[in-house]
């Protein structure tokens, strides 16, 4: 059984760990996380391993995603984590670091771990899920 991690501030409890620095970061999380169904919860802690907003993990992200802006799903190893970047999303608006959030998650959700030849069609299939959470992209 994985190790269960609380945010407690926040009232949410996950499988996985939650390195974000960035208060907002972590604020903006804990919101997406408590609006998705608990049957997505569900699903999203049984595939993630790490949702993080740590340098090192940019890095790694940027290989796999060169237009990588406000955040990346990434997948090594057959392992799944989340990058948010926390300087791209510094002086956005709030609605659209929570659809950042959403669209990331949505990767997950939707098992978007074949890149090649479907960048465009993930892309638009995150950004449906997201508004299916109630998370549009921002105009």
């Amino acid at each position: 059984m994985k190790e269960k991690f609380k945010i407690f501030k926040r009232g949410i409890e996950i499988d996985f760990p939650l390195l974000l620095h960035s208060q907002r970061l972590r604020r903006f999380f804990a919101e997406v996380w408590k609006a998705l169904p608990q049957q997505d919860r569900d699903q999203l802690n049984d595939s993630l391993i790490l949702v993080s907003d740590h340098a090192v993990l940019r890095l790694l992200a940027n290989e796999q995603d060169e237009q990588m802006r406000g955040g990346a799903a990434c997948w090594g190893e057959g392992r799944l984590y989340i990058f948010l970047n926390a300087s791209a999303l510094k002086n956005k608006t709030s609605e659209h670091v929570r659809f950042v959030i959403a669209h990331e998650l949505a990767h997950v959700y939707l098992k978007h771990t074949d890149r090649k030849g479907t960048e465009q069609r993930h892309e638009n299939e995150a950004n449906r899920q997201a508004a299916a959470w109630k998370f549009p992209l921002p105009d």
